[in-house]
């Protein structure tokens, strides 16, 4: 007997939990709400259904709902008017004549301004008909929940000039408040960085008194950087605390991303090349700057002079307290710049651990006097062999030349010319004495 009873139990048994789910999955579907309604009204509510259910400050809120007379005759001339804090303006809702217990649906809507405090708010409706002056007749809950204030202070890193290895320089940390409410008591405050490049100078934490929603405060600090910094982003962790109507929230960890520049610098010096080689400049390029460079390469130029050999030349990376030297052989280009001032233009480009390209391009004044006092070396009997070269004659003799030949010819000639006439006259003296038998 048991046995059977329970074998009839367990359908009924699932049958109850369906319906009970059924029910619950409508409920999760439908934000159905309950009403408290006055006895003895001769009115009842019924399909009440919030829109969101979840109700925050600024939120629009749609709340439906059914009304129907419990009179058996029914009401005739029914206005319904809510009443909440929330409703700007009166608003009634004229249902005419209501059958007993046939519902008739309406729908209100209202914003909860955002300045609400969380809490519950009543909503009342109030009824009047032709045979009842207006009453109470329900009455509902409006629950405004808290908005989320955790974690809605955002910072970022405002930078208004550039952080340079071994300098100080200003950093403001920009708070933006995305929460619905004010933020009051904000602290912020820099924390020591795993990589000890960011030292804060006069204070590590600065004090704000408000912010507003939906507004962002700028917070200065100064900070020295390390000297041992090579370019690139480093992490800078700081952390907010605040208040949210004198509630404190929990604090917020932000690692901010801070870039650190450096001061590539390349010095260019120029010296002569000494006696081994007559006619050349040596370029020294040297990195004095505080971080590697890579891609350097050198181009020279000169209007007055030709570089013969190479011009250019790549050098790829100088590191820190690096240096190389790059001969340029000069010749000047012709008789018309002797005497003449020019110059040497050099060009240097690189790049810094950034990417960024630099180009350094300095003019160096050269002339042969230039050479001659030293400038390159013993480049101006090189220079002077040359000058005098292209002015040279035939055959190679240059006029100098030419002048001391034909003063030589001359002066043998005149010489040849005296000898050959004393010589002649001698010869004639002799005959003459032969033919007068020895006589003179």
């Amino acid at each position: 007997m048991n046995g059977h009873n329970n074998a009839r139990a367990f359908p009924i048994f699932f049958a109850i939990m369906a319906a009970l789910l059924g029910a619950g999955a409508v409920a999760a579907a439908f934000n159905v709400t309950q009403i408290q309604v006055n006895k003895d009204t001769g009115y009842g509510f019924s399909d009440v259904i919030q829109t969101p259910d979840r109700v925050y400050p600024g939120d629009q809120v749609s709340l439906r709902f059914s009304v129907f007379s419990t009179r058996t005759g029914g009401a005739q001339n029914v206005v319904i008017t809510p009443n909440t804090p929330f409703l700007k303006t009166t608003t009634v809702f004229s249902l005419g004549n209501i059958a007993s217990n046939v519902p008739k649906d309406e729908l209100l809507t209202f914003t909860v301004p955002n300045s609400t405090k969380p809490g519950t708010y009543p909503l009342f409706f109030l009824a009047s008909d032709s045979n009842t002056p207006q009453q109470q007749i329900a009455q509902y809950i409006i629950i405004v929940n808290e908005p989320s204030v955790s974690n809605q202070l955002i910072a970022q890193a405002d930078l208004p000039q550039a952080l340079q290895a071994g300098d100080s320089g200003v950093l403001n940390i920009a708070i933006t408040n995305t929460a619905p409410l004010d933020a009051a008591d904000v602290i912020v405050q820099i924390n020591p960085d795993t990589n000890k490049v960011f030292t804060p100078l006069s204070t590590d934490r600065k004090y704000v008194q408000r912010i507003g929603s939906g507004q962002t405060v700028s917070v200065p600090f100064e900070v020295g950087i390390s000297a041992g910094a090579t370019p690139g982003y480093y992490q800078l962790p700081i952390t907010i605390q605040y208040a949210v109507d004198q509630v404190v929230q929990p604090d917020i960890t932000q690692n901010l991303g801070i870039e650190v520049q450096a001061k590539p610098e390349l010095l260019l010096t120029v010296d002569n090349a000494g006696s081994s080689t007559n006619n050349a400049l040596i370029v020294t390029v040297a990195n004095v700057g505080d971080t590697p460079v890579r891609g350097v390469y050198i181009k020279t130029s000169s209007n007055a002079f030709r570089i013969t050999g190479a011009s250019d030349k790549f050098i790829g990376t100088l590191n820190l307290d690096d240096s190389t030297t790059m001969a340029i052989n000069l010749q000047p280009r012709g008789p018309g710049s002797n005497g003449t001032d020019s110059n040497l233009d050099v060009s240097i480009t690189y790049k810094d651990p950034n990417n960024q390209e630099h180009i350094l391009k300095q003019s160096i004044p050269i002339s042969p006097s230039d050479f001659a006092a030293g400038t390159a070396g013993n480049a101006n009997t090189a220079i002077g062999v040359r000058f005098r070269g292209a002015s040279r004659g035939p055959l190679g003799i240059d006029p100098f030349g030419w002048g001391a030949i034909i003063v030589v010819l001359a002066a043998g000639g005149f010489f040849g010319f005296r000898w050959y006439k004393k010589r002649k006259n001698a010869k004639n003296e002799s005959g003459k004495t032969a033919a007068n038998g020895g006589k003179k």
